[in-house]
């Protein structure tokens, strides 16, 4: 870290407390407008305090009416995108692209797995099929991220 980017991140860090209460705020409002069936935004497990960089957003409809879906949002301003891919099949997580022989799962005894080998498949349902991802950081304006979760349940509703 340079000198430069530990003054920012000291002067940042004064109001860190006040831009987690907005993306919880944030959260919190986008839970309340996309509330209906087959939408929902997932939920922190109960004894956690969340701080939010995006929202992850269920969305249980078929995938030709997710992929229009993602496409009118996107046309519209509305900031939609699917979310990461499953990290086991992450390219940054293959030997092939490693540039070192050891990797960080690699430990003295253990029989190596290929993370691209690994069958697991809930995630990759969830990843693939069923999760979204809507920015909810400190820079989105409470009605931006409103409005995006009343165009959701709308879209939902409709059945787009």
């Amino acid at each position: 870290m340079t000198e430069f980017s530990a003054a920012l991140g000291r002067v940042g860090l004064r109001h860190l407390d006040k831009q987690n209460d907005l993306r919880r705020w944030n959260h919190t409002r986008l839970a309340q407008t996309t509330n209906c069936e087959h939408l929902s935004v997932v939920e922190p497990m109960e004894g956690v305090i969340p701080v939010y960089y995006s929202n992850l957003i269920r969305i249980n409809l078929p995938k030709d009416k997710q992929n229009r879906m993602l496409e009118k949002a996107n046309a519209e301003g509305i900031p939609l995108k699917r979310t990461w891919q499953p990290l086991h099949q992450h390219p940054h997580f293959q030997r092939k692209n490693m540039i070192s022989s050891w990797a960080p799962w690699d430990f003295k005894g253990a029989p190596f797995t290929e993370p691209a080998n690994l069958r697991l498949p809930n995630s990759e349902k969830y990843q693939k099929e069923i999760l979204f991802e809507l920015d909810c950081h400190p820079m989105v304006e409470v009605e931006k991220v409103e409005q995006a979760g009343f165009w959701l349940r709308e879209a939902v509703t409709r059945g787009l």
